[in-house]
């Protein structure tokens, strides 16, 4: 009895999703051209990048060009991000010589 039911259950599902494939009215593919602007937070994770750096802001543009010659389907993506996780000076000394040395992160 139990499978019969399972059976019943896949034949509606199949069914039911090859009606809906089948009212769906086909549209043609195609890659439009757009541009992209963006706003990024990115915090430092781990003991490493704690210590040296704090969360930053940054942006980011991105450009997506369809090429004709590929029947628009195929784009060519290029972009860039820029994000600032704030400079850093970490001064550490010696004991022993008295020597500092300074990190600078940028």
């Amino acid at each position: 009895m139990m499978n019969i039911r399972r059976y019943f259950h896949i034949t509606c599902r199949a069914a039911l999703a090859t009606a809906v494939i089948a009212c769906v009215r086909p549209v043609e593919a195609e890659a439009g051209g757009k541009v992209g602007i963006y706003l990024i937070h990115m915090v430092p994770d781990g003991v490493d990048a704690t210590s040296y750096s704090r969360p930053g802001w940054g942006g980011g543009l991105h450009v997506v060009l369809p090429v004709p010659q590929l029947s628009n389907i195929f784009a060519g993506v290029g972009g860039l991000e820029i994000i600032n996780l704030l400079s850093e000076t970490t001064q550490f000394r010696d004991n022993l010589t008295g020597l500092r040395v300074e990190q600078q992160t940028d």
